[in-house]
Formats: structure tokens, C-alpha cells, sequence
């Protein structure tokens, strides 16, 4: 699929290395990749479970993964590369949508479940690795780089959203989760995606919410946590 092709070429500068388009059923992955941990071919993306029903695009790098390997190991998984991705499927495999509390690191990440044929999308808990994803209530894309989405999607027409300028002119930044365009959407820090693909249903959550105490132990709304605490990595970026 040439628009497959060119959208990894795109991504090529973040990962020169290698390159895989697969498609399953109605759903393509596509993954451009760099090598670090394990060189081997064995390591490339997107990866499959044992029955190839769950399948893996992951970009980052994951903490402490030894331990966490090792547990599962002694849940009865057998590993075949080195690589953290793999850990990462497998934890997701052992532990289902709780996985994610396992993973410490800074990473996004893509999963497809043909057993209840869902995409789930989740970025680190500090937002260091980029993720973005295209809704317009019928058609579903994500990528690393806005410019991904806009190669997958040429055939659909983005229109600007102009309250996304009023933002960059006032704040010099476009705040989370919009973009320059419309039903184009940057994940928040810490949030997950699931689209339900028989359904066409996308939700959006949080798995994980900065705790902020006072010296005056004022009550402090989650609304407003996530609220000071994506304000704060936004004046970071």
C-alpha cells in the first residue's frame, strides 16, 4: 500500500534501521524502526503473541525490565528476543488492560486485540514520547508525528481548526489534546485510546494521575491535578 509505504518513510529519521507494513483483517500496522537492545530480525515490529491474536507497535524504553521479565518467566512465558517489546506483549497478555501499572518507562504504545477487536493507545505517564491519532467518527488512524496521520489520511480532507491558532498566538503552544487540525488529536501525558472497531467507539482515559500534596494538606480535585500537572509539562516543552 503505497500510503503505508510513504507514511513509514516519513517516520524513516526515527527509525532508519528497518521497516514492516503488515495487515490483519481491516487493521494495518506499520512500524519504522530503530535497533537497540536486540538487533536481530527476531526483534522487529509489529510483533506477535504465540497465536498471533495480539500484535505490537512500541516505540520507548522500559525501566527495571528485567524484573519485570522475570516474573514472566515464572508465569510460564517464553521469550525470544531481548528486546523490552517483547516484555511489553507479554505483560499485556498476563496482566490485560493492567499491564500498563507493570510498565515504568517512557514509551508509546499500540496494541491490537483481535479477540475483541480493539486498538488501545497508551503514552508514558510524563509524555516524552509523542502520540497522535485521527477520529472523525469513522475512520481511525495514529502515528508518532502529525505529519503520519496526514499521509495515512491524504484522501480525507483536514480541515484547520481555528480555535487550535487562537491558542498558538496567545500561549505559543497548541494545548493537549488538540492540534492545528480537526479530529486530529496529541495524547496527554499518562492517557490511554481504545476504539472499539465493530462498535466505532473511541474512548479516553487516564490509567495514572499526579498525586499533588500541599504543606497546607488542601484538597486538591483530580480535575485540577491533571490540570496543574499537564500545565506544568507543557511550559517544559
Amino acid at each position: 500500500n503505497w500510503e503505508y509505504r510513504k507514511a513509514v518513510k516519513l517516520m524513516r529519521h526515527r527509525g532508519p534501521d528497518s521497516s514492516k507494513i503488515d495487515q490483519m483483517d481491516d487493521i494495518t500496522l506499520a512500524f519504522a524502526r530503530l535497533s537497540i537492545l536486540d538487533l536481530s530480525s527476531r526483534a522487529m515490529q509489529p510483533m506477535y503473541s504465540p497465536d498471533g491474536l495480539v500484535s505490537i507497535v512500541y516505540n520507548g524504553e522500559i525501566y527495571g525490565y528485567t524484573n519485570l521479565k522475570n516474573k514472566l518467566k515464572e508465569s510460564g512465558y517464553h521469550f525470544k528476543t531481548t528486546c523490552d517489546s517483547e516484555i511489553v506483549l507479554f505483560a499485556y497478555l498476563e496482566y490485560g488492560e493492567k499491564f500498563i501499572e507493570y510498565i515504568d518507562g517512557m514509551f508509546a504504545i499500540a496494541i491490537y486485540d483481535k479477540r475483541d477487536r480493539k486498538i488501545r493507545l497508551y503514552r508514558d505517564r510524563i509524555g516524552i514520547k509523542p502520540l497522535y491519532y485521527f477520529w472523525d467518527g469513522k475512520n481511525f488512524a495514529f502515528s508518532s508525528e502529525l505529519k503520519g496521520i496526514c499521509q495515512l489520511c491524504n484522501n480525507i480532507k483536514f480541515n484547520i481548526d481555528y480555535s487550535s491558532v487562537y491558542d498558538y498566538l496567545t500561549y505559543q503552544y497548541i494545548p493537549q489534546p488538540k492540534t492545528l487540525y480537526v479530529n486530529v488529536y496529541k495524547m496527554a501525558p499518562a492517557s490511554m485510546v481504545i476504539y472499539d472497531i465493530e462498535n466505532q467507539k473511541v474512548k479516553v482515559d487516564y490509567y495514572w494521575v499526579l498525586n499533588i500534596n500541599s504543606l497546607e494538606k488542601k484538597t486538591v480535585s483530580k480535575e485540577r491535578e491533571q490540570e496543574l500537572f499537564f500545565l506544568c509539562r507543557e511550559k517544559i516543552q
